[in-house]
């Protein structure tokens, strides 16, 4: 029964509204942050008298669930941060999942979820800049580089990119415009580690690996209008994660201006709740007579953010 509640709650945590239900306090998330990452310490090797499927099926779900949680929560990213979480090894249990050793005992199929949950899980710690010098600093090259070797070709139909590669490439691209992530990579050496995997890298982005090596040797980013916009990156973001963009649209029902786009001004929000978004003042005091059922606050004066 315990496993079924996990499964539910991995597969419903894919919306970002349930993962804010479920961490509202502190004290979950701790919980939570810990019984994943035990999960996930549950390899075919050491879960005693468990079967060996119903053991991949716990560290598959804590794989799983770290990527889903971590996309969506920066109190879940914090927490994963802590000397406790730290201290059971998370990132290095994540190396061992890809590990020639572990991965040769799964099939194809398993190997490529592994591949992509790890993809997705240190993506996600990637972009978000709560989480992001962390894991730089904390294994994020050497996975990618694990999730690179441990590609199977004869397992991806012809013509179609590697999803777990294409996630992976998608962030260079991000730190690429970043000139603290440009020293680290120079200083820790990355494009020497990544460099047997050039071609890898390529096939799923034309030239990649020879920009990169060039923005990091040259270490200045990129100029400005070469860059992307906040907005188009959390598309990208949520492409590469697995999670589903929901376009922002304005809250007043009557309203014509449509959604964001990515090259346009951003919504406010309602400064009390932060769930309802307004195109204008205007249209945030005409929703009020609705949105003062549900908002926190009991004044439309409280603005928008």
């Amino acid at each position: 029964m315990e496993m079924i509640s996990s499964r539910a709650l991995v597969k419903l945590a894919q919306c970002k509204g349930v993962v804010e239900f479920c961490l509202k306090e502190e004290h979950y998330t701790k919980v939570l942050a810990s019984y994943l990452t035990a999960q996930l310490q549950a390899s075919e090797s050491d879960v005693g008298a468990k079967a060996p499927a119903m053991a991949r099926l716990i560290w598959m779900n804590g794989l799983e669930g770290l990527a889903n949680f971590a996309r969506s929560s920066e109190s879940f990213r914090r927490q994963l941060q802590l000397p406790e979480q730290q201290a059971v090894g998370l990132m290095p249990s994540l190396e061992r999942l890809l590990s020639e050793n572990h991965l040769r005992a799964l099939n194809a199929t398993a190997v490529q979820q592994c591949r992509e949950y790890a993809a997705r899980f240190v993506v996600s710690m990637a972009l978000s800049h709560d989480s992001r010098q962390w894991v730089l600093e904390n294994g994020y090259f050497r996975i990618v580089a694990a999730i690179l070797r441990s590609q199977n070709p004869g397992f991806i139909p012809p013509g179609v990119r590697d999803g777990a590669v294409v996630i992976c490439n998608m962030v260079f691209f991000r730190l690429m415009e970043l000139r603290e992530c440009l020293e680290m990579m120079k200083r820790d050496d990355v494009i020497s580690l990544l460099r047997p995997h050039r071609a890898k890298m390529n096939a799923a982005n034309d030239e990649l690996f020879e920009n990169l090596e060039a923005v990091v040797l040259r270490g200045e980013p990129p100029p400005p209008e070469a860059r992307a916009t906040q907005l188009e990156w959390e598309v990208l973001a949520a492409g590469a994660t697995g999670r589903e963009l929901v376009p922002v649209v304005c809250s007043w029902e009557a309203c014509k201006e449509g959604p964001e786009t990515p090259r346009g001004r951003r919504f406010g929000r309602c400064a009390s709740c932060q769930l309802a978004y307004y195109c204008s003042k205007d249209h945030q005091r005409l929703h009020w007579r609705t949105h003062k059922k549900q908002c926190k606050t009991g004044s439309v004066d409280s603005g928008s953010k």
